[in-house]
């Protein structure tokens, strides 16, 4: 017979074994759920990280289509207003022709450092923006309006590289006796100020874009 002290150290060590296996039972199905948890956090994250940069995409798209719109309006006007001022001028002859040549290489170095110049400066535009997203992304920030920002910046720095294209293609050797001297330089002009409006919308919204994230590293900060 089973004396009482045997007994009860039976039914202890039958309720240790117990209770070591609902603890590790417990511990399976906590690791198994935080596995889960972490899987479906993830997956969330790549949806929501592929639905935001086609909505970039869709807004960048919108934004630099009316943006060629509106260049294309201006450049239609301005066409007219080079057309009208041809009309008006008569050739170069003796004089003035004359001292157009004295000025025709300068005329033709100053149109390559107005490219050269305008390229670089672009260059350091598209850097800041780069890095302004880069750090937006890094330091796990927040603004509302994120995606419509990036879009719009997006939008105008892909005018401004048209632009570029156009000054580029209008930067040729200027040549007095050439048949239209005149509408030459004109042509130029009137790339070099569309260059200049696209640089000053793609600068302004860039100034935008980083102003939003400043304010949200504020609110994180005051959030910590």
């Amino acid at each position: 017979m089973i004396s009482p002290k045997k007994m009860k150290l039976f039914v202890f060590g039958t309720l240790i074994t117990a209770l070591s296996m609902f603890v590790v039972v417990v511990s399976a199905v906590k690791v198994q759920a935080e596995t889960e948890t972490s899987t479906s956090t993830s997956e969330r994250t790549t949806e929501a990280k592929a639905e935001s940069k086609q909505k970039i995409e869709e807004l960048r798209k919108q934004k630099q289509l009316k943006l060629q719109e509106e260049a294309a309006k201006r450049q239609a006007e301005q066409l007219a207003r080079q057309e009208k001022k041809t009309e008006l001028r008569e050739k170069l002859e003796g004089k003035r022709l004359e001292a157009c040549e004295k000025k025709e290489k300068a005329i033709t170095s100053n149109m390559q450092k107005i490219v050269k110049g305008r390229t670089a400066q672009l260059e350091v535009f598209d850097k800041i923006f780069a890095k302004t997203q880069e750090f937006y992304v890094a330091k796990g920030l927040s603004v509302a309006n994120h995606e419509e920002l990036v879009a719009d910046a997006d939008a105008k720095k892909a005018v401004a590289y048209e632009a570029l294209n156009k000054l580029k293609a209008a930067n040729v050797d200027f040549m007095c006796e050439s048949e239209q001297p005149l509408k030459m330089a004109e042509v130029f002009k009137g790339a070099r100020e569309e260059m200049y409006r696209s640089m000053k919308d793609y600068r302004a919204a860039i100034k935008v874009l980083i102003a939003e994230t400043r304010t949200a590293v504020s609110k994180k900060e005051e959030t910590n």
